[in-house]
């Protein structure tokens, strides 16, 4: 006989019903114990996309670099309209997928993110899967390797269509992908454990292991619990053949049902829900006070900022599938991206008090550096370093650390570059799907956020905008068109004073919806995250150039001042592409003027031929990421039904 899923379940469901009596047997213990955490400490994860690192084998650099992203012309957007700029593609060439992917740990942990969680999408194409599986090879050994103090976890994006996938096919899968990756990892301590010593496994839609789940009603799953445990069974049948126990995180379909809830911890450790469920707030409390009384860890989800770089068709709402025919034929007339409010960082800050309020066993940061939805903290143009720093702020009151002084003080201003009033003018036009603002609130402000240790007086643009007490608070200034300057004095003395590189334009070249966050602290931590790559640059270069310590100082020092100037010219120039390009030649043509001078003939011709091949390396750029698609769902209008 065919040992099907079917035995599998079958077996389990045994397993479980005499474990289950066992436990039921009475315990003569004089005291009770308290139920054991799900995990040893409070942690921060933040979901990370694997293929975008800087890495020149193994990155997907068309996703990094400004030519095919915001630079990119109307005739070759295929679907996308991406007006993201990771910070790193200024501050180096691509790196090994060693020093790419040990940046990435580095800065993350630097930000306040104790671990990445990596997706698995179970139905994606092989050529990514493998793809996938290496480059999170690369990440935890890297870890290991460097000694670097991080952990990772799994994701599980089980979400199928059975005509393509049945569910043996989907076991076979899973348990073949996630047997390599735990093998070539050596099943590393760096994989996130549960107190009891199991590699923790989270699941988006785990109610798709089973066909029959897949598509029970609400009511049909809430009376038939028996159901749940199959998909437990299921799951759980996957420890045998790994070598390794799992447990899971189950995300919940149904967040304010209490009875669906109940039984699935009944059975799962903890319970998750999707950003998309939070837009409701009676979800969040319902999940929050069934952690509570059932002594489970609560998961608080947290997301700075949304903008979709998916292109919608205005006829019928219909995703344009990416690189298909029909997306480059497309104007950017004939579609729509989908944004959120979000008050600029207030939805961010208040889910991190939420965090705090709820001691919340761990925060899922929707995303490190899925930059195409816009839910990223990873250094980028747009959101720069404020967002970290905010983590950090809060991280340490969720921790309760002992040592909550603040060593710096912070002076973050947050806008968008154009006002809300031009979204359904602009070109592709930006749509709001879920509304997070009250109705008397708009995104046409400055937000002017202070950390601090004493109080200060802040002015934006001039004008005295209020006392800010010690500690963070915020104040919103009026809109206007230009420069954005803040200073925060005490009394006559000025302590911190800047203005924006981003001024605010009544209607913008180009379409550009996203955040803009700038902070005092800008320059120097940009330059500290840099110095961690250039160290990995200036090694390699002693290795194949002889550099005296002198030199080797010019060449950093000429990096770093490349990198603030092509940023900057991005602020300036980034709407035309044209003049941007123009601007960075001219940046690039001195950087090598002062590489001239340290090298000999010699050596800048070899050099030269390496920085040409680097600027014209794709990395991989013939897999697509099915990601991007599933982020989508935090886009749509709700549906009770579907949440």
């Amino acid at each position: 006989m065919k040992y099907t899923i079917t035995n599998r379940i079958e077996m389990n469901i045994i397993y479980t019903l005499i474990l289950s009596l066992l436990i039921a047997l009475p315990c003569y213990q004089s005291t009770a114990q308290k139920p054991q955490s799900f995990l040893n400490q409070k942690i921060v994860l933040a979901l990370n996309n694997p293929l975008l690192s800087l890495s020149a084998e193994t990155g997907n650099l068309q996703k990094m670099r400004y030519e095919t992203l915001f630079g990119n012309k109307e005739s070759h957007l295929n679907g996308r309209y991406s007006t993201q700029q990771p910070n790193i593609t200024f501050m180096v060439n691509p790196m090994t997928p060693d020093d790419a992917v040990a940046y990435e740990i580095k800065v993350a942990k630097e930000m306040g993110v104790d671990g990445f969680k990596f997706p698995l999408v179970i139905d994606a194409d092989q050529s990514y899967m493998d793809r996938a599986v290496k480059n999170i090879t690369y990440y935890v050994t890297s870890a290991v390797n460097r000694k670097l103090d991080f952990t990772f976890s799994i994701e599980l994006i089980l979400k199928r269509d059975p005509a393509s996938m049945s569910e043996d096919l989907m076991y076979d899968v899973l348990q073949t992908r996630l047997k390599e990756i735990f093998q070539n990892t050596k099943y590393s301590d760096k994989w996130l454990r549960s107190s009891d010593n199991k590699i923790v496994v989270f699941t988006k839609s785990p109610l798709h292991v089973l066909d029959k789940t897949r598509v029970a009603k609400e009511k049909e799953l809430t009376d038939h619990p028996e159901m749940i445990k199959e998909v437990h069974s299921t799951l759980n049948s996957l420890s045998s053949s790994l070598n390794t126990k799992l447990t899971y995180v189950f995300e919940t379909k149904y967040p304010s049902n209490q009875r669906f809830n109940e039984e699935v911890l009944k059975l799962f450790p903890a319970i998750s829900q999707s950003k998309r469920s939070m837009a409701l707030e009676e979800n969040v409390a319902a999940l929050k006070n069934l952690c509570k009384s059932n002594n489970k860890p609560f998961i608080q989800n947290v997301y700075p900022d949304h903008l979709s770089s998916q292109m919608r068709l205005k006829k019928n709402d219909q995703l344009v599938q990416e690189n298909s025919d029909e997306s480059k034929g497309l104007s950017l007339n004939d579609v729509y991206v989908a944004g959120q409010d979000l008050k600029l960082t207030h939805t961010y800050r208040s889910l991190l008090q939420s965090a705090v309020d709820n001691d919340a066993a761990m925060i899922n940061l929707m995303s490190w550096n899925y930059f195409d939805n816009g839910s990223h903290i990873a250094p980028e143009a747009h959101h720069g370093f404020g967002y970290g720093m905010l983590l950090r702020y809060y991280k340490k009151i969720w921790l309760d650390e002992e040592d909550q002084n603040i060593n710096r003080e912070l002076l973050m201003t947050s806008y968008k570059a154009t006002s809300s009033k031009h979204l359904s003018k602009a070109r592709p036009e930006v749509k709001c799907t879920i509304q997070n603002l009250d109705k008397d609130e708009q995104e046409d402000r400055i937000e002017v956020l202070t950390i601090l240790r004493e109080p200060g007086e802040v002015y934006c643009n001039g004008k005295l905008l209020g006392k800010a007490p010690a500690g963070i608070h915020a104040f919103y200034a009026p809109y206007q068109e230009g420069e954005v300057s803040v200073e925060l004095k005490r009394g006559p003395k000025e302590i911190i004073q800047y203005s924006t590189p981003k001024v605010i334009k009544n209607n913008s070249e180009k379409m550009d919806w996203m955040t803009y966050s700038f902070t005092n602290l800008d320059e120097k931590i940009g330059l500290y995250y840099q110095n961690i790559v250039l160290d990995f640059e200036i090694k390699q270069m002693y290795r194949r150039f002889i550099v005296s310590e002198a030199n080797q100082k010019i060449w950093r020092n000429a990096l770093q001042k490349r990198y603030l100037e092509k940023l900057n010219a991005l602020y300036v120039y980034g709407e035309t592409p044209q003049k941007f390009l123009s601007v960075c030649k001219k940046i690039d043509k001195k950087y090598r003027e002062t590489i001239r001078t340290i090298l000999d003939s010699f050596q800048f011709k070899v050099w030269l031929e390496m920085e040409e091949n680097a600027s014209k390396n794709k990395g991989i750029s013939n897999v697509i990421d099915p990601m991007n698609d599933l982020l989508l769902e935090g886009e749509s209008s709700l549906d009770k039904d579907d949440i």
